[in-house]
């Protein structure tokens, strides 16, 4: 399964868990007991800013704390050396939906692969939120999203477990 597919899935797990879930417990994200719980991080392009205000004025709404990742530009990768560093492999093509991956979709997978590197190096965080610059948060995510870690901390899971 190529990167993009995982990304995928990743996304459409956490969408649908925020959908479906309930509780009462959301007053702080940063309280005592979730300040090393969860780092969340929004992945924009540097000539992106008014997509990344976007997401900051999203992040400010429900007082949560982020980080911004500068996106790997695709525009700006030069294949052959991603396969000299074997991040690629040069001699296979790429595919997405049948068809030679783009460069934004590499630099795009590229910058998720980044940050999940980091989590399974960060001592200090569980979890990792990640978001693309062009996410619409639903109605009551802060209470949804602290639903979510109250669940995660309480059972054992595959995906989300670090």
């Amino acid at each position: 399964m190529n990167n993009i597919h995982i990304i995928i899935i990743a996304v459409i797990i956490i969408l649908f868990m925020l959908m479906f879930t309930n509780n009462e417990n959301y007053d702080n994200i940063n309280s005592e007991q979730n300040t090393n719980i969860l780092k969340i991080f929004i992945i924009n392009l540097l000539d992106r800013q008014q997509k990344k205000q976007y997401m900051i004025n999203q992040m400010n709404k429900y007082n949560l704390n982020y980080n911004i990742f500068n996106a790997v530009n695709g525009s700006q990768l030069n294949i052959s050396s991603l396969s000299d560093a074997n991040i690629v492999d040069h001699s296979k093509s790429l595919k997405y939906m049948n068809r030679p991956m783009r460069r934004g979709e590499i630099g795009c997978a590229l910058s998720h692969i980044f940050i999940w590197n980091s989590l399974l190096k960060d001592e200090n965080f569980e979890y990792y939120l990640i978001f693309e610059d062009d996410a619409i948060l639903v109605n009551n995510f802060k209470k949804k999203l602290l639903e979510i870690l109250d669940d995660v901390k309480n059972k054992e899971w595959d995906v989300l477990k670090k």
